[in-house]
C-alpha cells in the first residue's frame, strides 16, 4: 500500500468515526427531547434504561444505558468483527454521555445555568402522538446512519449479532423484535403501577407508532433515495421495442436470449430499469407490443455511471445499444444483509 493510499484510508476512517459520533449523539439528544419526557419506552437497552428512569428519576438514564452496554461490548469484542465494535464502542458513549450530560445539567434546575429555551427544550404535548412521530424520526436517522457506516448503538442490535454468529439458523431480528417488544410491554405496566394517571395502553400504543417511525426511517436511510424499477420483458420484437425505449425513455436494454419452454420459439428478455415516473411512459410503449410478456420488480437503490442520461439520438442507436457501458452500467441492489464477522 502506497503512502497515498494509506493517507487516504486514514481520512476514510476519521470522516467515518466523525458521521458515527454525529449520529449517535442525534440518537441521543432524540431520546431526551422526545422520549423520556412523554413516558415511551423505545425497546432495547435504552427502554430498560427509560423504565428505570420512569420509576426513578434521580438515575441518570446515560449511566445505566453504559453500564448494560459494557457486559456486551466485551462480549462482542471477543466474538464480532473489531471494526464493528469499535465503531459500536465509540456510537453507545456518545449516546450514553449526550444523556448524561443533558439530563445533568438541562433536565435538573439546580445545576441549570443556560438560556431558558434550552431548558423547555424537551417537547411535551397534550397530543402525544407528536413527540412519539418525531422522536422516531430523528432516531430512526441516526439508527439507519450508524448502520450505514457498520456500527450500531448497542442493545439488541449487539444481541442478535451474537446470537447470528453462534446459531446462524436463527432468525436474529425475529430475536430482536422479541426483545423489543418484551421491553415495551414490561415498560408500560411498570410505569403505569408506579405513577398514577398512566393508561399502559396508551404507552404500548405511542411506543409502537415510536418504534415504527423509527424503522420506516432507518430503512429508508440504508435501502436509500434512488429507487426504480426493474422491468423484463419477453419478446419477439427486441430491436423495435428496444429502440422505442432508447428513444422515447432514454433508458437502454440488457438483452439476453431465450426459448419458449412450450412453444420452442427463439425469443429475447429484454432488462430495462427506470424511475418511477417513467412508468406511465413504459406502458404505453409495452401497448404497441401485444405479444410480449413483461413483469416489474421494485429494486431499493440503483447504481452505475449514467442513470439519468441525455436523450440519444437514433443515428447513434445501434453504437448505444451494442457499445459495453455507453449509456449506462446497472447494478441492482437486492434485499440482502451482508454481516462481516471473523
Amino acid at each position: 500500500m502506497t503512502t497515498l493510499d494509506k493517507n487516504k484510508k486514514i481520512r476514510s476512517t476519521i470522516i467515518i468515526y466523525i458521521i458515527v459520533f454525529l449520529a449517535s449523539a442525534i440518537a441521543g439528544i432524540s431520546v431526551f427531547i422526545f422520549i423520556l419526557p412523554n413516558r415511551f419506552a423505545p425497546g432495547g437497552l435504552t427502554g430498560i434504561a427509560a423504565a428505570i428512569y420512569y420509576i426513578n428519576p434521580a438515575i441518570n438514564p446515560g449511566w445505566l444505558v453504559l453500564g448494560m452496554n459494557i457486559p456486551l461490548l466485551i462480549l462482542a469484542f471477543f466474538k464480532l468483527n473489531r471494526g464493528y465494535v469499535y465503531k459500536s464502542i465509540v456510537a453507545i458513549a456518545t449516546s450514553s454521555v449526550v444523556l448524561i450530560i443533558l439530563n445533568e445539567f438541562v433536565a435538573s434546575p439546580n445545576y441549570y445555568y443556560g438560556p431558558n429555551w434550552l431548558y423547555n427544550i424537551r417537547y411535551t404535548t397534550e397530543q402525544s402522538i407528536l413527540p412519539a412521530i418525531a422522536g422516531g424520526v430523528f432516531r430512526g436517522l441516526g439508527m439507519g446512519i450508524l448502520i450505514k457506516m457498520g456500527a450500531s448503538n448497542g442493545g439488541s442490535e449487539i444481541v442478535g449479532g451474537l446470537v447470528n454468529k453462534k446459531w446462524p439458523h436463527l432468525n436474529a431480528a425475529r430475536i430482536i423484535l422479541a426483545v423489543d417488544v418484551t421491553v415495551v410491554l414490561s415498560t408500560a405496566f411498570i410505569v403505569s403501577g408506579s405513577i398514577d394517571g398512566i393508561n399502559p395502553i396508551d404507552i404500548v400504543i405511542l411506543s409502537i407508532i415510536n418504534m415504527v417511525t423509527s424503522t420506516i426511517v432507518c430503512n429508508t436511510i440504508l435501502q436509500g433515495f434512488n429507487s426504480a424499477m426493474k422491468f423484463e420483458i419477453i419478446t419477439m420484437q427486441e430491436e423495435q421495442l428496444s429502440k422505442d425505449l432508447v428513444m422515447e425513455l432514454g433508458r437502454s436494454v440488457t438483452k439476453i436470449k431465450a426459448r419458449g419452454g412450450y412453444t420452442g420459439q427463439e425469443k429475447t428478455i429484454l432488462i430495462c430499469i427506470i424511475k418511477n415516473k417513467q412508468i406511465a411512459a413504459f406502458n404505453r410503449i409495452l401497448k404497441k407490443y401485444p405479444d410480449t410478456f413483461a413483469y416489474m420488480v421494485g429494486t431499493k437503490e440503483v447504481y452505475g455511471r449514467g442513470f439519468s442520461i441525455p436523450h440519444v439520438k437514433e443515428e447513434n442507436f445501434g453504437t448505444a445499444i451494442e457499445g459495453e457501458g455507453n449509456i449506462r452500467d446497472e447494478l441492482q441492489i437486492n434485499d440482502e444483509v451482508v454481516s462481516e464477522n471473523e
